[in-house]
């Protein structure tokens, strides 16, 4: 079920984007975790976000919170368990920081 704290229009452009469920969007699902964005799919998303509801984005640190299109290495899980090594983690981004982000015409971190 949608969230009163996400706008409709919000909504609507996540889900045509990721091809998802409308239903299971709501203010706390994340776009790294819960939908997979990453890479350049996650650029291309922030592109037309910004366009669509006339964000700025110059503050944003795209390296923060999504990693580059390699996308997953089972390798690189194994080196960290094997060698004691923390995984990257990023800066997760929920529906409700984009909402933010909208109100306030800018991405502040």
């Amino acid at each position: 079920m949608t969230n009163s704290k996400v706008s409709s229009e919000l909504i609507a452009y996540i889900a045509d984007f990721l091809s998802v469920d409308r239903s299971s969007l709501n203010e706390h699902t994340k776009l790294y975790a819960d939908l997979r964005l990453d890479g350049d799919d996650a650029e291309e998303f922030l592109l037309g976000f910004s366009n669509q509801f006339n964000v700025d984005l110059s503050e944003f640190d795209f390296n923060k919170h999504f990693g580059e299109e390699a996308g997953f290495n089972p390798f690189y899980y194994l080196y960290c368990l094997f060698f004691n090594r923390q995984l990257i983690t990023f800066d997760e981004i929920t529906l409700k920081d984009l909402q933010s982000a909208i109100d306030n015409g800018m991405w502040q971190e």
